[in-house]
């Protein structure tokens, strides 16, 4: 039954009804499940929780996500940096929070990421820290910034043709309707 349940996620994901993040939590729910032998961690576990009963801390596997590995070398990728710290990559596959989004630092940083739609920054799926939320003013200066609106504009472009199917669902009013900030006074 597992084994069904990977491969409709598998589909799932390849018809973009759901994104990479979505993907790579099924496939670790998955491992765990299938883990006959109890050496994979309960994904559902925070960081800082730990199991009822307690095992060794061999057991913990290397994340999932780290196995993911797109074939084209990271210095090939087109990045963009902005407001000094947020990495933006046209040919990023994953659609968490949004398309695009920011890495912080680096792009093989797995987190945190930026929503620049709502200049909202995320520790982890689904969990906001709100610490790094980013002011009015560098929400008007991302996006007053011409070159991170074309960057934004290349990314949506190559994750539809990525994802044909994937809804943006910020997107009310089209896939390429930018928010619109007032300049800095």
């Amino acid at each position: 039954m597992y084994l069904n349940l990977l491969y409709l996620s598998e589909i799932s994901y390849r018809f973009g009804l759901i994104g990479l993040a979505e993907f790579k939590e099924r496939l670790k729910v998955a491992e765990w499940l299938l883990d006959s032998g109890g050496t994979v961690r309960d994904p559902r576990l925070g960081s800082g929780e730990e199991p009822e009963a307690r095992e060794s801390s061999e057991c913990e596997q290397p994340d999932l996500a780290e196995g993911v590995k797109r074939d084209v070398p990271a210095d090939r990728w087109f990045h963009l940096v902005v407001l000094n710290k947020w990495v933006f990559t046209v040919g990023d596959a994953d659609c968490y929070p949004s398309v695009p989004h920011g890495h912080f630092q680096k792009k093989t940083n797995s987190w945190p990421k930026l929503n620049p739609y709502i200049g909202r920054v995320f520790s982890a799926p689904h969990e906001e820290d709100k610490s790094r939320r980013l002011t009015k003013t560098e929400m008007q200066k991302l996006w007053n910034d011409e070159e991170f609106i074309d960057h934004c504009h290349k990314q949506i472009d190559w994750y539809t043709d990525f994802a044909p199917n994937y809804e943006f669902i910020t997107a009310r009013k089209g896939r390429h309707q930018l928010p619109r900030w007032r300049p800095i006074g």
